[in-house]
């Protein structure tokens, strides 16, 4: 008995390490794509900006529409982080659980 309440619990460590190295590796790897996806998104927002001043004649004016076009963006963020935040804790506790 005590022979197998050791193995199980030593069983039950494997399964457990098992598992926060799958969340953290997950989690670290997709930090990394995060970052390289906002240093790409930056270099186009600064590109569109910059492409939409020449166009309207002024500089300042293609990084003020940017700057509107984020704006509305994050205001719909802000009526959706509810729905968002729901389906990280859902992604989280199901890559936990599995």
């Amino acid at each position: 008995l005590k022979i197998f309440s050791e193995n199980s619990m030593e069983l039950w460590k494997l399964k457990s390490l098992e598992k926060m190295t799958l969340v953290f590796s997950t989690l670290i790897s997709r930090v990394i794509m995060g970052l390289s996806m906002i240093i790409a998104l930056f270099s186009l927002t600064i590109a569109l900006a910059l492409w939409l001043g020449e166009l309207m004649g002024k500089l300042y004016f293609g990084f003020l529409v940017v700057s509107l076009l984020y704006a509305l963006i994050a205001f719909v963020l802000y009526l959706l982080h509810k729905k968002i935040r729901n389906k990280v804790n859902n992604s989280l506790i199901n890559l936990m659980l599995n």
